[in-house]
């Protein structure tokens, strides 16, 4: 008899830890102040005792520390680095920003520095100024393979996955023993649509490494089984056990064998596996259910019918971005490799411009005046230029050549009275697929970003979140004056040829059989759907959920609600 993942302690009970940890006690801001006296100089003594804190795993006292002495000493740049590496850990990434701004700016010539910068800009979805900032490590430091890899993951968020390449190439050539360099190579080939150099890789990867988790992730993404699944299998059921491993690292091999249980058709145990992984990774993810309520109705609030009335002739005429929307696994991917096998079209995958935007003109108002709930008295020469650094952006990613390129940042639904605003012919296409299907992908993928996504990880969560994307779209559907074109995932996969004519009649183009042939597309593609959208149509992810519905309750309960 197989046995199976240790239970686990509830989603509730996870969530309420979380937010306890967040908060900084008075007996705890007391019991600093007692450990850092008067005595202890403000500058090195002070930051000494915090380092000290860090080695010894007591992150609040030091981080509290630290602050006081930045605040002291604001051109130490040794503090300020550390302070910014400890709020990058609890992902308050805009307020490390500073902090290491601060670092390299006052010391330039240091690797170290640069190198922490380009992790915090990864954390605020920066890729572009984070490979700035990993590439002034790599130059000032040429011979850190780890800093190496950075610019590799830097390059590869930005959507540049052949210029990943020659670097890993380097590293490979100075160290060709490491399964890992040989492991992420198959990545970048995989996102690139070379599955069969990819599975060398990995095998490659393997060979070294017989216990390297993310090759038998990877393969199982490319639809390569390894080729002793049982001993597989035995072996990772080991790995995940080990305490040395870290949460990203465990929840991968929980997530691999939760998809080789599946693949026996062995369906509670694929569960099970997939809901420890899940618990792995609750503590990296926060859904603060309240907060969403409340932006959401502050949404509502702030986009209603006499707003639009109040920008009409307001935004830029360009129709050139294409938003496609949804929940994750909701089709997005496949919808837009539809509309980018056109000649006219380029894909722009996940553009993260827009709510990077759209977070800045939240954080830019006065006490008096708060987006999205005031949006109708933005200013509109300040939307002017917002719509028009998205534009210059998509500039940088399309060549001139392209009328349309595809934005399908599936969380763009919280934007779209922005974009409306801004750009009142763009096009815009809403993914919809069965809400229970949608979840229980949702549950089973291993985001590669959990900071981004926080809600995947709870079958609770996921519900409320759902409950939050469908009030929001209802509303858009009742006050936009953009249409929006649904396209639902079963339509698609009963009667592709139809719905897609129907998708590039909305977008304005005229028919190409090369649409039809969209798994012959060979743009790079970094999402789960990878693999899934360079194959055809296929119908057996329709009505999945069935196959786990006993499992699904606390997803239905909070659905019904």
């Amino acid at each position: 008899m197989r046995s199976q993942p240790a239970p686990t302690t509830s989603s509730a009970g996870n969530r309420q830890a979380r937010r306890k940890a967040r908060k900084v006690t008075r007996k705890q801001r007391q019991r600093i102040d007692s450990a850092a006296p008067a005595a202890v100089p403000v500058g090195t003594g002070k930051l000494a005792l915090a380092i000290e804190h860090v080695g010894s795993g007591q992150l609040v006292e030091a981080e509290l520390i630290l602050h006081d002495v930045v605040q002291a000493t604001p051109d130490l740049a040794l503090a300020r680095n550390v302070l910014g590496q400890l709020l990058d850990k609890r992902r308050c990434h805009r307020e490390a920003y500073d902090h290491h701004k601060r670092a390299v700016t006052t010391e330039p010539e240091n690797a170290q520095y640069w190198s922490d910068f380009g992790r915090c800009l990864l954390g605020l979805q920066q890729a572009d100024a984070a490979i700035v900032a990993f590439e002034k490590a790599v130059e000032l430091q040429p011979g850190n393979v780890d800093t190496a890899m950075a610019l590799v993951d830097a390059l590869s968020s930005a959507g540049r996955f052949a210029a990943t390449l020659p670097h890993l190439d380097k590293i490979i050539v100075s160290r060709p023993d490491w399964g890992v360099a040989h492991c992420q190579k198959g990545a970048q080939l995989q996102f690139l649509g070379e599955f069969a150099d990819a599975k060398s890789c990995f095998e490659e990867a393997l060979r070294l490494d017989p216990e390297l988790i993310e090759a038998y992730f990877h393969l199982l993404q490319i639809g390569s089984a390894p080729p002793d699944e049982e001993a597989v299998i035995a072996r990772l059921r080991t790995t995940v056990e080990r305490p040395e491993l870290t949460q990203r690292r465990r929840s991968i091999g929980l997530f691999t064998l939760a998809k080789l249980y599946e693949r026996r058709n062995d369906h509670d145990a694929a569960f099970q596996f997939c809901a420890a992984a899940n618990d792995v990774l609750n503590p990296l993810r926060s859904l603060d259910r309240e907060e969403m309520a409340r932006f959401v109705e502050s949404l509502i609030e702030g986009f209603t019918v006499e707003t639009f009335e109040h920008f009409r002739g307001a935004g830029l005429p360009s129709d050139r971005p294409v938003f496609i929307v949804g929940m994750p696994r909701s089709g997005t991917t496949l919808v837009e490799t539809i509309v980018s096998s056109h000649s006219r079209v380029f894909a722009g995958g996940e553009i993260r411009k827009l709510p990077e935007l759209a977070t800045e003109l939240r954080g830019s108002g006065s006490e008096a005046l708060s987006y999205p709930r005031d949006a109708a008295k933005l200013d509109p020469g300040q939307l002017a230029e917002i719509g028009q650094l998205y534009l210059t952006h998509l500039g940088t990613l399309a060549p001139s050549a392209a009328e349309r390129v595809t934005d399908k940042q599936p969380a763009n639904f919280f934007h779209l009275g922005l974009i409306a605003v801004l750009f009142p012919n763009a096009v815009i296409v809403s993914c919809r697929r069965d809400v229970m299907d949608t979840c229980l992908s949702c549950y089973f993928q291993y985001f590669d970003e959990p900071g981004t996504i926080s809600y995947t990880s709870d079958l609770e969560d996921l519900g409320f979140f759902y409950g939050q994307y469908k009030r929001i779209m209802d509303h858009w559907r009742t006050v936009l004056p953009t249409p929006i074109l649904d396209v639902d995932y079963e339509e698609v996969v009963r009667d592709q040829e139809r719905t897609s004519r129907r998708i590039l009649e909305f977008v304005g183009l005229d028919w190409e059989q090369s649409c039809l042939d969209f798994h012959d597309n060979r743009r790079g593609v970094r999402t789960v759907s990878m693999w899934q959208v360079r194959q055809p149509i296929y119908t057996s992810s329709v009505g999945k959920w069935r196959r786990y519905e006993k499992h699904l309750d606390p997803l239905k309960a909070v659905l019904a609600g």
